[in-house]
């Protein structure tokens, strides 16, 4: 047993010094690599809040110029008393070259519509898109697709379809049957009721078209009817697609609830089951690279420098992450 000590005893010199420069060496190495790593962390997390800053700056911008000449159109209309006053089916009618004229120059609304305190409904939408066009079977040159909900003879609750051509001439009139839309009870109307000014909704799923969006509206001055402007958040969605980082990066606007508001493909922010169309939550998004998100949760950092809200008793308030 002495032997073996003594032979542990007599190894050279430059053996030690070789084996404690190999674990300083190694300790070395291992304290650079961490602090390395960590700048470099720091670094990417840095420049990714500076973009993330940026799309919320323009989600913001965004959201802005196209809420704006909205709620000019509602207020205009909202004092124009042939709206308020028109009771018959023509009268309304005739509303729509006022209407086509403020659909062409807003290319992100969806629906201008009319909501009559006796239950009565006229709504006049633009078939500017493929979906459009197949979600109200259109006709080929169909331009505008105009629905009337009143009472019949009968005190029923009955909708008529229009479709109009781009010069506004009747193309077909289709009976939809019965219908149970009240727009009395509807968000966008009740909203307007507490106010002498425009209001606005949170986004939800509109009832007709299962897309998500915001509606600006605004009561008459006689308190006969709201006027009311659909505007969809798909706008929102390309600005997230513009300014997507890398093919990898996915981005997605939750509001204050956990529904998502945008993303690059937006029929992912419908949920599709059995026949039904639902508004997706964070806790059922299951994007590639994308982490499931338990309702609540919130970035550590707020995202807007502003909210997008309308200030006017509703509007759009989100998360970007």
């Amino acid at each position: 047993m002495n032997k073996i000590f003594a032979r542990v005893g007599r190894r050279p010199l430059h053996a030690h010094i070789a084996v404690i420069f190999i674990f300083l060496t190694t300790g070395v190495g291992a304290i650079l690599g961490w602090f390395n790593y960590h700048q470099n962390t720091r670094v990417i997390l840095s420049s990714a809040e500076r973009v993330f800053d940026q799309i919320s700056r323009e989600l913001l911008l965004d959201f802005k110029s196209a809420y704006g000449p909205v709620v000019s159109t509602v207020n205009l209309l909202s004092l124009e008393e042939r709206v308020s006053r028109a009771s018959t089916r023509e009268e309304r009618l005739a509303l729509l070259p006022v209407f086509s004229g403020a659909l062409s120059t807003q290319p992100h609304v969806s629906a201008l519509q009319v909501g009559y305190d006796n239950g009565d409904y006229f709504i006049v939408r633009p078939m500017n898109s493929p979906y459009m066009r197949q979600r109200f079977e259109a006709p080929e040159k169909a331009a505008l697709v105009a629905d009337h909900i009143a009472m019949n003879a009968r005190q029923e609750r009955e909708q008529t379809r229009f479709y109009f051509d781009n010069k506004l001439q009747l193309l077909s009139e289709r009976s939809m049957g019965l219908s149970t839309y009240d727009p009395r009870v509807r968000p966008w109307y009740t909203v307007t009721l507490d106010t002498d000014r425009e209001a606005a909704t949170k986004p939800y799923l509109y009832f007709f078209i299962g897309k998500v969006g915001i509606t600006v509206g605004r009561q008459s001055r006689d308190g006969r009817a709201v006027v009311a402007s659909d505007i969809t958040l798909e706008h929102l969605s390309e600005t997230l697609t513009r300014h997507r980082i890398s093919p990898s990066t996915e981005a997605v606007l939750f509001n204050e609830d956990g529904r998502a508001i945008a993303y690059r493909d937006t029929e992912r922010l419908i949920l599709k089951t059995e026949g039904t169309r639902n508004w997706r939550r964070s806790a059922n998004w299951a994007a590639p690279c994308f982490p499931r998100l338990p309702i609540g949760l919130r970035p550590r950092k707020p995202p807007f420098p502003s909210p997008l809200t309308t200030g006017h008793g509703g509007g759009l308030s989100g998360e970007l992450m």
